[in-house]
């Protein structure tokens, strides 16, 4: 049973009705985050634009979800694991890369760049050494790139802690 309601378009009031009509209608259905985030309509917004804009930038979905299975296993989000699971699997990523990247691995250079600053960030808040930077640029990540991974990691962060909060098991 979740600690916070789990809000239904029905439930919710406008604007985030309309919102999660929308996500039911482009996702096949509403996630437990979004009728979550729907008891306050603003932030649902401001997370779903937030996603949006993650989306249209220059990581590839497949690394922005090695990055978010790694955080959910980190954080222990069943809820998060298992949904990340399933959109890394539409990424094009193997069972084998997704099980590793709950270890923070994987088999590609970039990803593994990507992955081993997406860990020293969410393990120093962000106060990641020189070396790790050096080491990203070295392996074909830009600044682009490295303030995305920084955002990718801060947004699962903010959805771990919130279905981790309601108990969205």
């Amino acid at each position: 049973m979740s600690r916070v309601a789990i809000l239904t378009a029905e439930q919710a009031l406008e604007p985030a009705r309309s919102t999660l009509r929308g996500v039911g209608k482009k996702m096949g259905k509403v996630p437990a985050l979004m009728g979550v985030l729907a008891n306050s309509p603003p932030l649902l917004r401001g997370y779903l634009e937030l996603r949006g804009a993650v989306a249209a930038g220059k990581l590839d979905s497949a690394i922005r979800e090695q990055i978010a299975v790694a955080v959910a296993s980190y954080n222990d989000c069943h809820h998060c694991l298992v949904a990340h699971t399933e959109f890394g699997r539409a990424a094009g990523l193997s069972e084998d890369e997704l099980q590793a990247a709950r270890q923070w691995s994987s088999s590609s250079s970039q990803a593994q760049a990507a992955l081993t600053l997406a860990r020293a960030m969410l393990m120093t808040a962000g106060r990641v050494g020189d070396g790790f930077i050096s080491n990203a640029r070295d392996l074909g990540l830009d600044d682009e790139a490295i303030v995305e991974i920084a955002v990718v990691v801060g947004m699962n962060q903010l959805t771990n802690m919130v279905n981790n909060l309601a108990v969205t098991n």
